[in-house]
C-alpha cells in the first residue's frame, strides 16, 4: 500500500496490465528508488503515456469535443481547442500507426556519478544533442558507442 499525499491508499492488484485511476498513474510514473532508479521511473512514464494515447485514439469522432472540454481546463498550450479538436479527429480518422520511444542518453554516453551525496546522469552532451537532432530531424536511430563507455 501507498498513501499519496496522506490522502487516498493506492492498491494495484496482481501484475500485468493494470486499469489505472488519473491518481494511480500518476503515482505509478513517480514512483522512485526501485529496480534501476530513473530509467525504469521514465519507462514506467512512457507506459503510461502510450496507454493514454491508446485510450484516446480508440475514442470516435463524435467523443472528442466532451474529451476535450474536460482536458483542456487541465493543460496549458498555445493550440486552440479547435485546433486540438482537429489534430485529434485526424488521429482517429486517419490512425497513426506506432508510437516510437527512445530514451536519450544512450548508456555508452552517459554514466551516472554521485556527487556531494546526490546522484547525477553525466552525460557527453554534444553526442547527445546531436543523437537526439537525428532522431527528430533526420529519422535515424541512435547507436551505442561500441568504443569506449563515457567516463
Amino acid at each position: 500500500m501507498a498513501v499519496l499525499g496522506g490522502k487516498e491508499p493506492i492498491y494495484l492488484k496482481g501484475i500485468g496490465m493494470q486499469k489505472m485511476t488519473g491518481m494511480q498513474a500518476v503515482a505509478y510514473s513517480r514512483i522512485r528508488y526501485v529496480g534501476n532508479g530513473d530509467f525504469e521511473r521514465t519507462e514506467r512514464q512512457r507506459k503510461v503515456l502510450s496507454a493514454m494515447f491508446d485510450k484516446l485514439t480508440a475514442t470516435s469522432v463524435l467523443e472528442m469535443p466532451s474529451v476535450a472540454s474536460k482536458l483542456m481546463p487541465l493543460v496549458t498550450t498555445n493550440l486552440t481547442t479547435k485546433d486540438i479538436l482537429s489534430l485529434g479527429s485526424y488521429v482517429v480518422t486517419k490512425g497513426m500507426g506506432d508510437i516510437e520511444q527512445q530514451r536519450f542518453p544512450l548508456n555508452t554516453y552517459s554514466i551516472g556519478k554521485t556527487i556531494k551525496g546526490t546522484w547525477y546522469l553525466d552525460l557527453d552532451i554534444e553526442s547527445t544533442a546531436k543523437q537526439l537532432h537525428d532522431y527528430i530531424y533526420n529519422d535515424i536511430d541512435p547507436v551505442e558507442n561500441n568504443k569506449k563507455p563515457f567516463k
